[in-house]
């Protein structure tokens, strides 16, 4: 197995919070459907009336994360690979391979409390209607505009190497390889440019389509 999918099975057997997890109908998650992934409120700006201050605001809570996410994104790479190690050996030590793995949890903790973080505080810079809005679009109602939305989908992106910057539609998604289908990217529905940035340089660049309730996992090799 690659290591980058033993990663995939491996996050995916963790705890996983409620606002991970994309439910299969609205209303069923108690903790997403209370929170509004950036990657929403950017397809939607115009819609919602988001006005430079908040744009401002919400820019500055991504610039702010990015680099605290892509920090423990690349430690737990590395604390992933030194468990598949461990793992590897004919006679596997479990006393040290649960200690190594408890590193990894660690870590994956970390990163969905920071995600978190992010999350409400850029819902404390949207108003009561722009929320509701969102809840709209979000959902399998009306959109503002009149037409018929659908609920998000999610996006798992796992790459090797790991900790390429994920680019979705131009924009920085703050989010680096791999992303697991503990903690995906919720993105509307429809079609995706999906850009895989490693030191800045775009390395792969694909269209990967969106449907709503589902997951869509892209996997590449980055390696020259």
């Amino acid at each position: 197995m690659k290591l980058a999918g033993f990663t995939l099975f491996l996050l995916s057997l963790l705890p996983t919070p409620a606002l991970a997890q994309p439910g299969p109908t609205p209303g069923e998650d108690p903790i997403g459907s209370r929170l509004y992934p950036p990657e929403l409120i950017m397809s939607h700006q115009s819609d919602l009336g988001i006005d430079e201050k908040q744009r401002s605001a919400i820019l500055k809570e991504l610039e702010k994360a990015q680099p605290k996410l892509m920090a423990a994104q690349w430690e737990m790479q590395e604390q992933v690979q030194l468990l598949a190690k461990a793992l590897s050996s004919s006679k596997v030590d479990e006393a040290k391979a649960l200690a190594q793995a408890d590193k990894v949890i660690d870590l994956e903790r970390d990163v969905k409390r920071a995600h978190l973080g992010m999350l409400i505080r850029i819902r404390n810079v949207l108003t009561d209607t722009q929320r509701a809005k969102l809840d709209e679009l979000r959902g399998s109602g009306s959109s503002p505009g009149g037409e018929t939305t659908f609920r998000s989908g999610a996006l798992v992106v796992t790459s090797t190497p790991g900790g390429a910057q994920i680019y979705i539609d131009g924009g920085d998604s703050t989010r680096v390889t791999p992303v697991t289908p503990a903690n995906p990217i919720p993105l509307p529905p429809g079609n995706h440019q999906v850009e895989l940035r490693l030191s800045g340089k775009v390395v792969s660049t694909h269209t990967v389509a969106i449907k709503p309730g589902e997951t869509t996992i892209l996997r590449r090799d980055l390696a020259p």
